[in-house]
């Protein structure tokens, strides 16, 4: 806080992050007050999306599931630019699912000292439970498609910060609401079947945030 408070009417303040700190720095009185520009990145449900014609077999096809198993793990999943939600054809979800889990399979979560280890911790305990608390709450309205927790970390206990890859399945994109609302910032995808091409915009429209 003591920072925000120097700012003055010639500074301009860019923030990535959540959401709720996001609407704190905002309201800020050295901000509200001397209209400091703020440029802020904050929670965003990046989506990315499979064509129809994409189907299984094809470069597109392949081309989408790695991508989508590289940006879950990269970094430990923790990139603002990450894609939350992979939208897919309902015709193509269980091939995507099936491609994917086989990939996130490979992948070992340890300590990055060893060279057996595809991805290390999040960047601390406090993260480690906040992934926890969320993928607790998008379960509640989505499916596991893959859980990579059932593999044993490799050189790192339990009191690590150490959190598997895991894919959650959403069948009725239109009823679910968390999947479109709230991130989670860890090693964490969401597939989503859609109807259309309409139906998969509207989906993508849903997720707001200003990295979409």
């Amino acid at each position: 806080t003591g920072l925000l408070d120097a700012l003055t009417p010639f500074d301009v303040l860019s923030f990535t992050g959540s959401a709720d700190t996001a609407a704190a720095i905002r309201s800020h009185a050295a901000v509200a007050r001397d209209s400091v520009r703020v440029n802020i990145e904050a929670d965003s449900l990046n989506s990315t999306i499979l064509g129809d014609d994409a189907q299984p077999g094809t470069p597109a096809f392949d081309l989408f599931v790695d991508n989508l198993v590289r940006d879950m793990t990269i970094k430990s999943g923790q990139r603002c630019t990450a894609p939350r939600r992979a939208l897919v054809p309902k015709q193509l979800f269980h091939a995507v699912a099936e491609a994917a889990a086989g990939k996130l399979a490979a992948i070992r979560v340890g300590n990055p000292r060893n060279a057996d280890v595809n991805m290390g911790a999040l960047v601390s305990r406090a993260q480690y439970d906040s992934v926890q608390e969320g993928l607790a709450m998008l379960k509640t309205e989505s499916s596991v498609l893959f859980d990579g927790s059932a593999q044993p970390l490799l050189d790192a206990d339990s009191h690590s910060a150490c959190v598997a890859p895991t894919l959650l399945g959403v069948r009725d994109a239109d009823a679910a609401t968390l999947v479109h609302a709230h991130e989670v910032f860890g090693p964490v995808s969401s597939l989503i079947g859609y109807r259309d091409t309409a139906h998969a915009l509207a989906l993508a429209h849903r997720g707001l945030g200003s990295l979409v």
